[in-house]
C-alpha cells in the first residue's frame, strides 16, 4: 500500500510537456514585451534629445537674423534690453565658459558680463526664443534635456569673409584671363608644366567665328607645334 501511494503522489506532482511549453511561450512573450518597451522608451528619448538640439539651432539662427550677433556673445545686449539689463559678451565669436556652468554673480543672481555660456540662455530667453526666466537666479541656467542631463553650449566661430573675398578675386581674375584669350585670333598651343612640350591645340572662339576651314586650321596648328618643338630643342 505504501508503494501505491508513492506512485500516485509522483504522478500528481509532475508537469506535462504541453504545460511546460505554454509556460515558456508566456515567459517569452513577457520578455519580448518588456524589451520592446525599453527599446521604444530609448528611441523616444533619443528623438526628444535630437528635437531639443534642433530647436536650439533654430533659436540661435533666428537670434542672429534679428540682432546680427550671437546669443551670449552679444555686445549690445545690455543696452538693447534696459528692463532686464542682462550681461554682455565681447563679440569675438568664441563662447566663453563651460557648457555646465551656472554663474549667478550678476544682477539679482543673473549671469555677469562675459559669462557667455550662461548669458547664451538668458539672451535667448529674453528674445523669446527659449522658455524660462529672463532675470535673476536661473535666467542663465542651462535647460535639462530629455535624458535628464543638460543642454550645454560650446561654440567657436571663424570669420571667413576674407577667404570669400580672395576666392572671388581669383574667380574674377580667371574670368578676365579667359576673356582675353577668347579674343585671340590665332590658334593656341597648350604647353606642359615645363613650358616646352605641346600638349594639345586650343581653338579660341575668335577663330571659330572666322569659319576657318579645318584643313587651314590643322596646317596652322602643325606649323605652331613644329616651331614649339624647335624651341624646346
Amino acid at each position: 500500500m505504501g508503494l501505491s501511494n508513492f506512485s500516485k503522489n509522483s504522478t500528481e506532482a509532475g508537469f506535462t510537456l504541453v504545460e511546460i511549453a505554454i509556460v515558456l511561450v508566456i515567459i517569452g512573450l513577457l520578455l519580448g514585451g518588456v524589451l520592446k518597451g525599453q527599446e521604444m522608451i530609448t528611441q523616444a528619448k533619443i528623438k526628444n534629445i535630437v528635437n531639443d538640439f534642433n530647436g536650439i539651432t533654430v533659436a540661435v539662427t533666428s537670434y542672429q537674423d534679428r540682432y546680427r550677433a550671437l546669443p551670449g556673445d552679444d555686445q549690445n545686449a545690455t543696452t538693447r534690453w534696459t528692463t532686464q539689463a542682462p550681461g554682455k559678451g565681447n563679440g569675438d565669436g568664441v563662447m566663453l565658459g563651460k557648457y555646465k556652468d551656472n554663474d549667478t554673480t550678476g544682477t539679482g543672481g543673473a549671469p555677469a558680463d562675459l559669462k557667455e555660456s550662461n548669458l547664451f540662455w538668458q539672451h535667448l530667453r529674453i528674445a523669446g526664443f527659449v522658455p524660462g526666466l529672463t532675470t535673476g537666479t536661473g535666467s542663465g541656467t542651462p535647460p535639462p534635456n530629455a535624458a535628464g542631463g543638460l543642454i550645454g553650449v560650446v561654440m567657436v566661430f571663424r570669420d571667413i569673409s576674407e577667404q570669400r573675398r580672395r576666392e572671388r578675386a581669383v574667380q574674377d581674375a580667371l574670368a578676365y584671363a579667359e576673356g582675353i584669350i577668347d579674343t585671340v585670333r590665332d590658334p593656341l598651343i597648350v604647353l606642359d608644366a615645363t613650358g616646352t612640350r605641346p600638349m594639345r591645340p586650343w581653338r579660341p572662339p575668335a577663330i571659330r567665328q572666322r569659319r576657318t576651314s579645318e584643313s587651314d586650321h590643322r596646317r596652322r596648328l602643325e606649323q605652331i607645334e613644329e616651331k614649339a618643338g624647335h624651341h624646346a630643342e
